[in-house]
């Protein structure tokens, strides 16, 4: 009935199939139902074929979901991918959806459409609709969106894209991290500087580097480092420590790392962190033809169709650089390698500072305690000013004879801090 209903439309006719994974979903996935409904859609696309007036759209969000016979040539032969809007095209919708409508002169299309990192053409529609009911609400005369409307619509109205996805907001910044400055400088170079600059590198025709491989020991701030690039440039963080994308079922692992990579391209600008990337890619033999090989492939594979001016970024992380695979750290992939190594005497003597701030202290001489603290990581010291804080809590209860209504006096001091180092010892083995 629906191809002599498409033959006999004038002059032509577009027969569209809504949610093709529901309507012709694959067999071979589990819990997959309806055979019949995709031998009935193929039945159609054979005959469509036959009539050049007649064609036929399908649309789905999730085109691995759809049966594979449908998808070769001479049924849905052409693919077109329907992206979530980059910054320049949500201004140009900001600018449809706002025609006509009184916006007060301090707001700035522009300034949202940077803001709006995976909102649709519809959650931009309901964003402004939710703005409007605002500014209606507050307003005696004709209501007016103003700029706090649009903010204060933006905070009840996420990303349609982002429901299914966990993406951290960091709040960690550069100086959250005491030392590290080799480390620091070729992180913002390498992945900052391509989504802050990228006239830059256009000017000078200059790809951005793929990913960064942050090496060192545990608790040497690697995570850190990746949170701070990625608060610094504004960019959606998305992490993943390697083991949870392993899977047992054949296939499993290689479609999470596929989804994990569309994901960040659907949220660009976005950071992709990859903890343990020696567990999820590790150094391939001549003999490999398991879960491990498949995996690497699929991941060198989204590496390599990243795009090459760096809205993407990924950033990997490992305790054991020789444990990767090296196809992994070729040019082009995770091509810069940089050492998070364990803290020398001024970079302990900066990250005291650092996890120090805001604690009430007494007199404290960092260069001292640096001194004492040979061999020790960033984790580590913090470890021994969490201990050094319930020392101090301890001598204040025992001089208050456990009257904590009064917390004016507690400090923690160099002694506390001193008996803290001599309690705990460096969690890096060999170190000290």
């Amino acid at each position: 009935a629906v191809l002599d209903a498409a033959r006999d439309a004038e002059p032509g006719c577009v027969v569209f199939v809504e949610s093709l994974a529901a309507a012709a979903p694959d067999p071979t996935a589990d819990g997959a139902s309806g055979r019949g409904s995709p031998s009935a859609l193929g039945w159609l696309l054979d005959r469509v074929r036959g009539h050049d007036t007649v064609v036929v759209v399908g649309e789905t969000t999730d085109p691995d979901a759809v049966d594979p016979a449908l998808r070769r040539g001479g049924r849905f032969d052409a693919e077109v991918r329907v992206g979530v809007p980059d910054p320049a095209a949500r201004r140009a919708i900001l600018d449809v959806h706002t025609d006509g409508v009184r916006l007060a002169d301090a707001v700035s299309l522009d300034a949202v459409a940077d803001r709006t990192h995976g909102y649709t053409g519809a959650d931009l529609t309901a964003v402004l609709v939710d703005a409007a009911t605002r500014a209606a609400g507050s307003a005696a005369g004709p209501p007016v969106i103003r700029q706090r409307d649009l903010e204060a619509a933006l905070d009840a109205v996420g990303p349609s894209t982002l429901r299914d996805v966990s993406v951290q907001t960091p709040t960690t910044t550069y100086q959250d991290i005491g030392g590290l400055d080799r480390a620091k400088r070729e992180v913002v170079r390498t992945v900052e500087w391509p989504q802050r600059y990228p006239a830059l590198f256009e000017r000078l025709d200059a790809a951005a580097p793929t990913g960064v491989l942050l090496h060192g020991p545990p608790g040497t701030g690697k995570t850190m480092l990746a949170k701070a690039v990625a608060a610094s440039t504004d960019a959606n963080f998305l992490s993943v420590d390697g083991p949870e994308l392993m899977n047992r079922y054949v296939g499993e692992s290689e479609r999470g790392v596929r989804d994990l990579f569309e994901r960040a391209r659907r949220l660009a600008p976005a950071v992709v962190f990859l903890d343990e990337v020696d567990s999820l890619a590790p150094a391939r033999h001549d003999t490999d033809t398991g879960a491990s090989e498949r995996v690497v492939s699929q991941l060198l594979t989204e590496l390599d169709g990243l795009s090459p001016r760096g809205s993407v970024a990924v950033l990997a992380a490992t305790n054991r650089r020789e444990s990767v695979d090296p196809a992994l750290l070729r040019p082009g992939r995770i091509e810069t390698q940089v050492a998070v190594p364990i803290p020398d005497q001024d970079a302990r003597a900066a990250i005291f500072e650092v996890q120090l701030d805001g604690v009430a202290t007494g007199r404290i001489d960092t260069t001292a305690l640096a001194a004492a603290t040979t061999g020790y990581t960033g984790s580590d010291i913090a470890g021994v000013v969490r201990e050094g804080a319930l020392l101090a809590m301890e001598d204040h209860l025992r001089e208050t004879e456990f009257d904590a209504t009064d917390a004016s006096g507690l400090v923690v001091t160099q002694r506390h801090l001193r008996r803290a180092i001599e309690t705990t010892a460096p969690s890096v083995d060999g170190a000290g």
